[in-house]
């Protein structure tokens, strides 16, 4: 076997010590790419996540709209129409939306008559 001078050594770290650094650089850059792809995908969840508080806001509000309008013109509510009503409120204030206007309709149909639910004639 032969020794290894201090000399080698030094010729050996002198010669890695470039190669090192190159390879270091290159993983850094490596690991910023990666999380700023992490973040760019994050960005987009929390985007999809807001799209779709959105449209479910805007759905309930369209359907307590419709049901509530048409109950206040028919002067009464069904049973189940009144809790359907309630639980589709419910989930849109959960939401974070509480339109004066949405919870005027809601608040006025509460006091609408309970009929039935058949139709006359």
């Amino acid at each position: 076997m032969t020794a290894v001078t201090g000399e080698q050594i030094a010729q050996l770290t002198a010669a890695l010590t470039p190669l090192l650094g190159a390879v270091c650089g290159y993983l850094a850059g490596r690991l910023q790419a990666a999380a700023r792809r992490a973040d760019g995908r994050e960005d987009n969840a929390r985007k999809q996540q807001a799209a779709l508080v959105d449209g479910v806001k805007s759905l309930l509000r369209g359907q307590i709209l419709d049901d509530g309008l048409r109950y206040l013109e028919q002067e009464s509510i069904p049973p189940g129409a009144l809790e359907t009503l309630e639980s589709q409120h419910d989930a849109y204030v959960r939401l974070g939306d509480g339109d004066k206007s949405i919870n005027d309709i809601v608040d006025r149909c509460r006091r609408l008559p309970i009929c039935s639910g058949r139709r006359p004639g």
